[in-house]
């Protein structure tokens, strides 16, 4: 199926509490996103925070995991909400107490917005005809220390790889449809053994 945003829709943004502590006095500095208190799952504020742990010392809280996209520079693209999990934290060790906005899933990234422009200009190419294919789903491929620089487009039978910067036919996919000599006109094989499209822009 076919994964579209409308191009009317805002990036959809979630406040929530960031919490900058140590694991110790003498720790680097972490971070955790809290995006409600209890199981109640109002939204979580400052003040809230305040009033119910002010006289605790171990407090538990359900931390908002993110993922960091790097694009092939290694630089920070942007962050989004994932799974939660739950957290112990000394408050003595929380320096920083502040709001933020990030983007709730990957679908509200500027990644996949990048990613399905780049779908959709596939969808467009001879190969993507001659594999008889139809619609598409974008996913992150790679989730490694919560980051991640490495993306498919799954197109069903066929999948596309998008990784730092770079678009190849996912390696595996590839080598099936390479050994029927009637799609290997389609491929061009690479030094590293990778795979790319003839007529689509590298």
């Amino acid at each position: 199926m076919t994964a579209y945003v409308n191009k009317n829709e805002e990036p959809r943004l979630k406040r929530v509490v960031r919490i900058d502590y140590k694991d110790d006095p003498y720790g680097s500095p972490k971070t955790i996103y809290t995006s409600h208190l209890d199981s109640g799952f109002q939204p979580a504020t400052i003040q809230d925070f305040v009033n119910r742990y002010k006289d605790q010392k171990l407090v538990y809280l359900p931390s908002a995991k993110t993922i960091t996209i790097t694009d092939y520079e290694f630089e920070t693209v942007e962050r989004y909400l994932d799974s939660e999990e739950a957290i112990a934290m000394n408050t003595d060790y929380i320096y920083m107490i502040t709001y933020e906005k990030l983007p709730e899933a990957f679908r509200y990234t500027e990644m996949y917005k990048k990613l399905k422009d780049i779908a959709i200009k596939f969808t467009q190419s001879q190969a993507y005809k001659e594999l008889k294919l139809s619609g598409f789903k974008i996913y992150p491929a790679d989730v490694l220390y919560s980051n991640c620089a490495t993306f498919i487009i799954d197109f069903n039978k066929f999948k596309l790889e998008y990784h730092r910067g770079q678009l190849l036919v996912e390696k595996h996919c590839a080598e099936q449809l390479f050994k029927e000599e009637k799609y290997q006109h389609l491929f061009e094989r690479t030094n590293t053994g990778y795979y790319l499209l003839r007529d689509l822009e590298n």
